[in-house]
């Protein structure tokens, strides 16, 4: 192959051999714990997303896609079912004329990997300030604009965000225009997020589109306070006042007030710290996940259940060739780039 865009027999040899290649490697596991085989022996794949689904071969398995956003199921026609990571997604399929005993509801779990906090030394923050965490592509869904208005508005606060992206140099320059750089940190991607989120005070999500929110679920897991955005996902995950707190979508102030009420009440934030956890613990673990999709395995369908890889097209194929490549894939089943 060659560097031009390949056509449609090449994407479907490449899909193909992908296929083989995975389900050679997770033949080596046999234990169900890693969440790719049933107990039956039959092998559990999955389509991730629009052009995996669309390029998954066809086969003696019935072909199981998977949405983590409002996609249009024209990518999904040669599906069986669908799993969507949030009931409001299940709905929105369902409005689209998919039949509703075909739709599944299969939510993310998130990494509760512990870790030693990271200095704050290390990133030039005091030891005695509040800090909030932000993760996230640098794109206009993620409304980091608007985030750093409200930093602005909460005098003492510090953020660390974390990420990259396309807006990189306006999140930079409104970063100079509003007089932060001695209190945002502007961290790129990183490998230590357990780390990070060990060493501050309160995740922040202030998306103005999310269908999920994995920030959200990762805080859970550490034992973080969340303030966010009422965009789809988080207003789903989140109980006001219990688990998080919630304001409107594109709304600085507010969001800014959100911050300012957390950074001064500690017993508020141990109350959602706690609660987060257990609604974390309650439906989002790995374990929780995977007693999800061992149900759904065992569904009645007319064809040996294979949940259609289609990583191919979609995220870099990983290499299978050790015990660390499917551990690998596991935690990047259910979690997609922020």
């Amino acid at each position: 192959m060659t560097g031009a865009e390949p056509d449609g027999l090449e994407r479907r040899v490449v899909a193909q051999q992908v296929v083989h290649q995975w389900v050679e490697a997770l033949q080596c596991f046999r234990r169900f714990e890693f969440g790719f085989l049933d107990r039956s022996g039959r092998v559990l794949t999955l389509a991730w997303m629009n052009r995996a689904a669309r390029h998954t071969p066809k086969g003696p398995w019935a072909r199981i896609g998977r949405l983590g956003g409002y996609y249009n199921l024209k990518y999904y026609r040669g599906c069986d079912h669908l799993v969507a990571n949030t009931r409001d997604i299940v709905d929105h399929i369902r409005r689209q004329g998919w039949p509703a005993d075909r739709v599944h509801y299969l939510p993310n779990f998130a990494d509760v990997t512990a870790a030693p906090p990271v200095s704050r030394e290390s990133l030039q923050t005091p030891a005695d300030v509040p800090v909030a965490l932000a993760l996230g592509r640098f794109h206009a869904n993620k409304a980091f604009d608007v985030l750093l208005e409200a930093v602005a508005a909460t005098p003492g606060l510090y953020l660390w965000l974390g990420g990259d992206g396309e807006l990189r140099g306006e999140i930079e320059a409104q970063v100079a225009r509003l007089g932060l750089g001695s209190r945002v940190r502007l961290l790129g991607w990183r490998g230590d997020v357990p780390a990070l989120f060990a060493a501050c005070d309160i995740a922040v999500c202030p998306s103005r589109h999310e269908p999920l929110g994995n920030v959200i679920l990762e805080a859970w897991a550490h034992r973080r306070p969340v303030v966010a955005a009422a965009s789809a996902g988080p207003a789903e995950l989140i109980r006001h006042e219990q688990t998080g707190l919630l304001v409107p979508v594109d709304d600085a102030a507010s969001l800014a007030a959100a911050l300012q009420r957390l950074a001064g009440d500690r017993p508020l934030r141990e109350h959602l710290s706690q609660s987060g956890r257990a609604a974390y613990d309650a439906g989002f673990t790995e374990g929780a996940v995977v007693r999800q999709m061992e149900q759904l395995a065992q569904a009645p369908v007319h064809r040996p259940l294979v949940f259609g890889l289609g990583l191919a097209m979609d995220t870099p194929a990983l290499a299978p060739d050790s015990t660390a490549s499917v551990k690998s894939i596991r935690s990047r089943w259910f979690q997609y780039a922020a």
